[in-house]
């Protein structure tokens, strides 16, 4: 497995859409720049579930009602790149989270969201976190409206500072690079060394993006029509 500076929690929230014919998953990690990140603890969890499901179902945010939240998963992470299921909490949903916005969009349509830190490139400067089922309308020219952005990145940025202000871990938001690695995922000799990055800002762009393993399951059922 390829390695991490420092221990890491990896935060992965899932859910499903439409009906439960897809399932979608997002996350990012939370850590300390220059020391390993504390245990996982389930307060930890429920605190990012919370704070999720108020992203998730608000209105500004447009997501679509045919998208739901059924989990939080913290996962510490060791420096060889490894997870212990022992070191692994779960936040299950208490009731029914799904989104405001009745408008359907394909699975596969997704708004990314660049999650930065204080370097202005290389490794650790970006990461990137896949919004799930955001369906808020285009305008004339293909673009999400100023004020449809301006919304998610405002909701984004108080569920980031959320889970930065838990008071379950002294850890916060990071980027977490593996450094420069081979293509079989080993290091690269005399490439850069994996680093730790407290992420400081996020941006979100106003062109929608695709995330093909988003739709894998549903059956789709052809029509045939014969030539005269």
């Amino acid at each position: 497995m390829a390695p991490f500076a420092h221990r890491v929690t990896r935060v992965t929230i899932s859910g499903t859409s439409f009906g439960g014919a897809e399932e979608w998953s997002t996350g990012f990690y939370m850590g300390n720049e220059s020391a390993d990140a504390d245990m996982p603890n389930q307060q930890l969890a429920d605190d990012i579930r919370a704070a999720w499901a108020t992203f998730f179902t608000t209105a500004g945010v447009n997501v679509s009602t045919a998208w739901t939240s059924t989990l939080v998963k913290v996962s510490s992470f060791g420096t060889d790149g490894k997870s212990n299921a022992a070191d692994t909490m779960f936040s299950t949903f208490p009731t029914l989270t799904k989104g405001a916005n009745a408008q359907l969009f394909p699975p596969q349509i997704a708004l990314v969201a660049t999650l930065a830190s204080t370097l202005p490139r290389g490794v650790g400067a970006k990461g990137r976190m896949y919004l799930p089922g955001i369906s808020a309308t285009l305008d004339a020219t293909g673009h999400l409206s100023s004020t449809n952005v301006t919304a998610i990145s405002t909701a984004l940025k108080t569920f980031l500072d959320a889970c930065n202000a838990s008071t379950a871990t002294n850890n916060v938001v990071v980027n977490a690079s593996h450094g420069s690695l081979n293509e079989d995922g080993t290091p690269k000799i005399g490439g850069k060394s994996p680093i730790i990055k407290a992420v400081t800002s996020l941006k979100v762009g106003n062109v929608y993006d695709t995330q093909r393993r988003r739709r894998n399951s549903l059956a789709e059922v052809y029509t045939t029509t014969s030539l005269v």
